[in-house]
C-alpha cells in the first residue's frame, strides 16, 4: 500500500511539473521555427483555439499603464503587455526582426521570443510583460503572437495582434 502510494505521489509531481514546464518545453523542442505556434493539440493538451479574450497591449519601455500605442517606432523598445482572464503561463513571440529584451523570460535559441514558465522561475498569472525592440522594417507590421493554456490538459489558447511600424 505504502509503495502504491509513494508511487502516486511521484508519478503526481512528475506529470504537474512537465505540465508547469511546457511553455519552455514547446519553445526549446518543438517549434519549427521562432514564430511558430502550436497547430494540433500536442501530449494531453488539445487542439489550439484562438483566443479572443486575452489582450494584447503595447506600451513605450518603462511604462505598462496608462494608454497603449497603436504604433511601433522601427529599432526602439517597448513593453508588451499581455493580460488573461485567469491565471496561466505563457509563450510570447514577438515576430521576425524584432527580440525581446526580457533576460529572465529570453529563449535561448529565439532572440523574438519569451517564456513565462515556472522552469524559469514564474508562477501563472493573469498579466506578464514582455520587453523587447521593434522590428527596424518601417511600414510593416510588428506581428505579436501569444499561446497559453488554463491548465495542464487545457486546450492551446492563440492570441495574436498585428501592429503598424513606422518611423518616428
Amino acid at each position: 500500500m505504502a509503495q502504491s502510494i509513494s508511487l502516486c505521489v511521484v508519478l503526481a509531481l512528475a506529470l504537474a511539473g512537465s505540465a508547469a514546464a511546457y511553455p519552455i518545453y514547446w519553445a526549446d523542442e518543438y517549434a519549427p521555427t521562432c514564430f511558430a505556434v502550436p497547430k494540433a493539440g500536442k501530449d494531453c493538451h488539445k487542439a489550439p483555439q484562438t483566443d479572443r479574450t486575452t489582450g494584447i497591449m503595447l506600451y513605450p519601455a518603462g511604462q505598462s499603464s496608462g494608454k497603449p500605442v497603436t504604433k511601433a517606432c522601427a529599432g526602439k523598445a517597448y513593453n508588451v503587455m499581455v493580460t488573461f482572464p485567469d491565471r496561466r503561463l505563457a509563450y510570447v513571440a514577438l515576430g521576425a526582426g524584432s527580440r525581446v529584451t526580457t533576460s529572465a523570460a529570453a529563449v535561448k535559441r529565439c532572440a523574438n521570443s519569451a517564456v513565462f514558465s515556472t522552469s524559469n522561475g514564474f508562477k501563472p498569472s493573469s498579466r506578464f510583460t514582455a520587453s523587447g525592440v521593434a522590428p527596424m522594417a518601417v511600414g510593416s507590421k510588428w506581428q505579436v503572437q501569444v499561446v497559453s493554456a488554463t491548465g495542464g490538459c487545457a486546450p492551446f489558447m492563440v492570441a495574436s495582434a498585428s501592429i503598424d511600424v513606422a518611423k518616428c
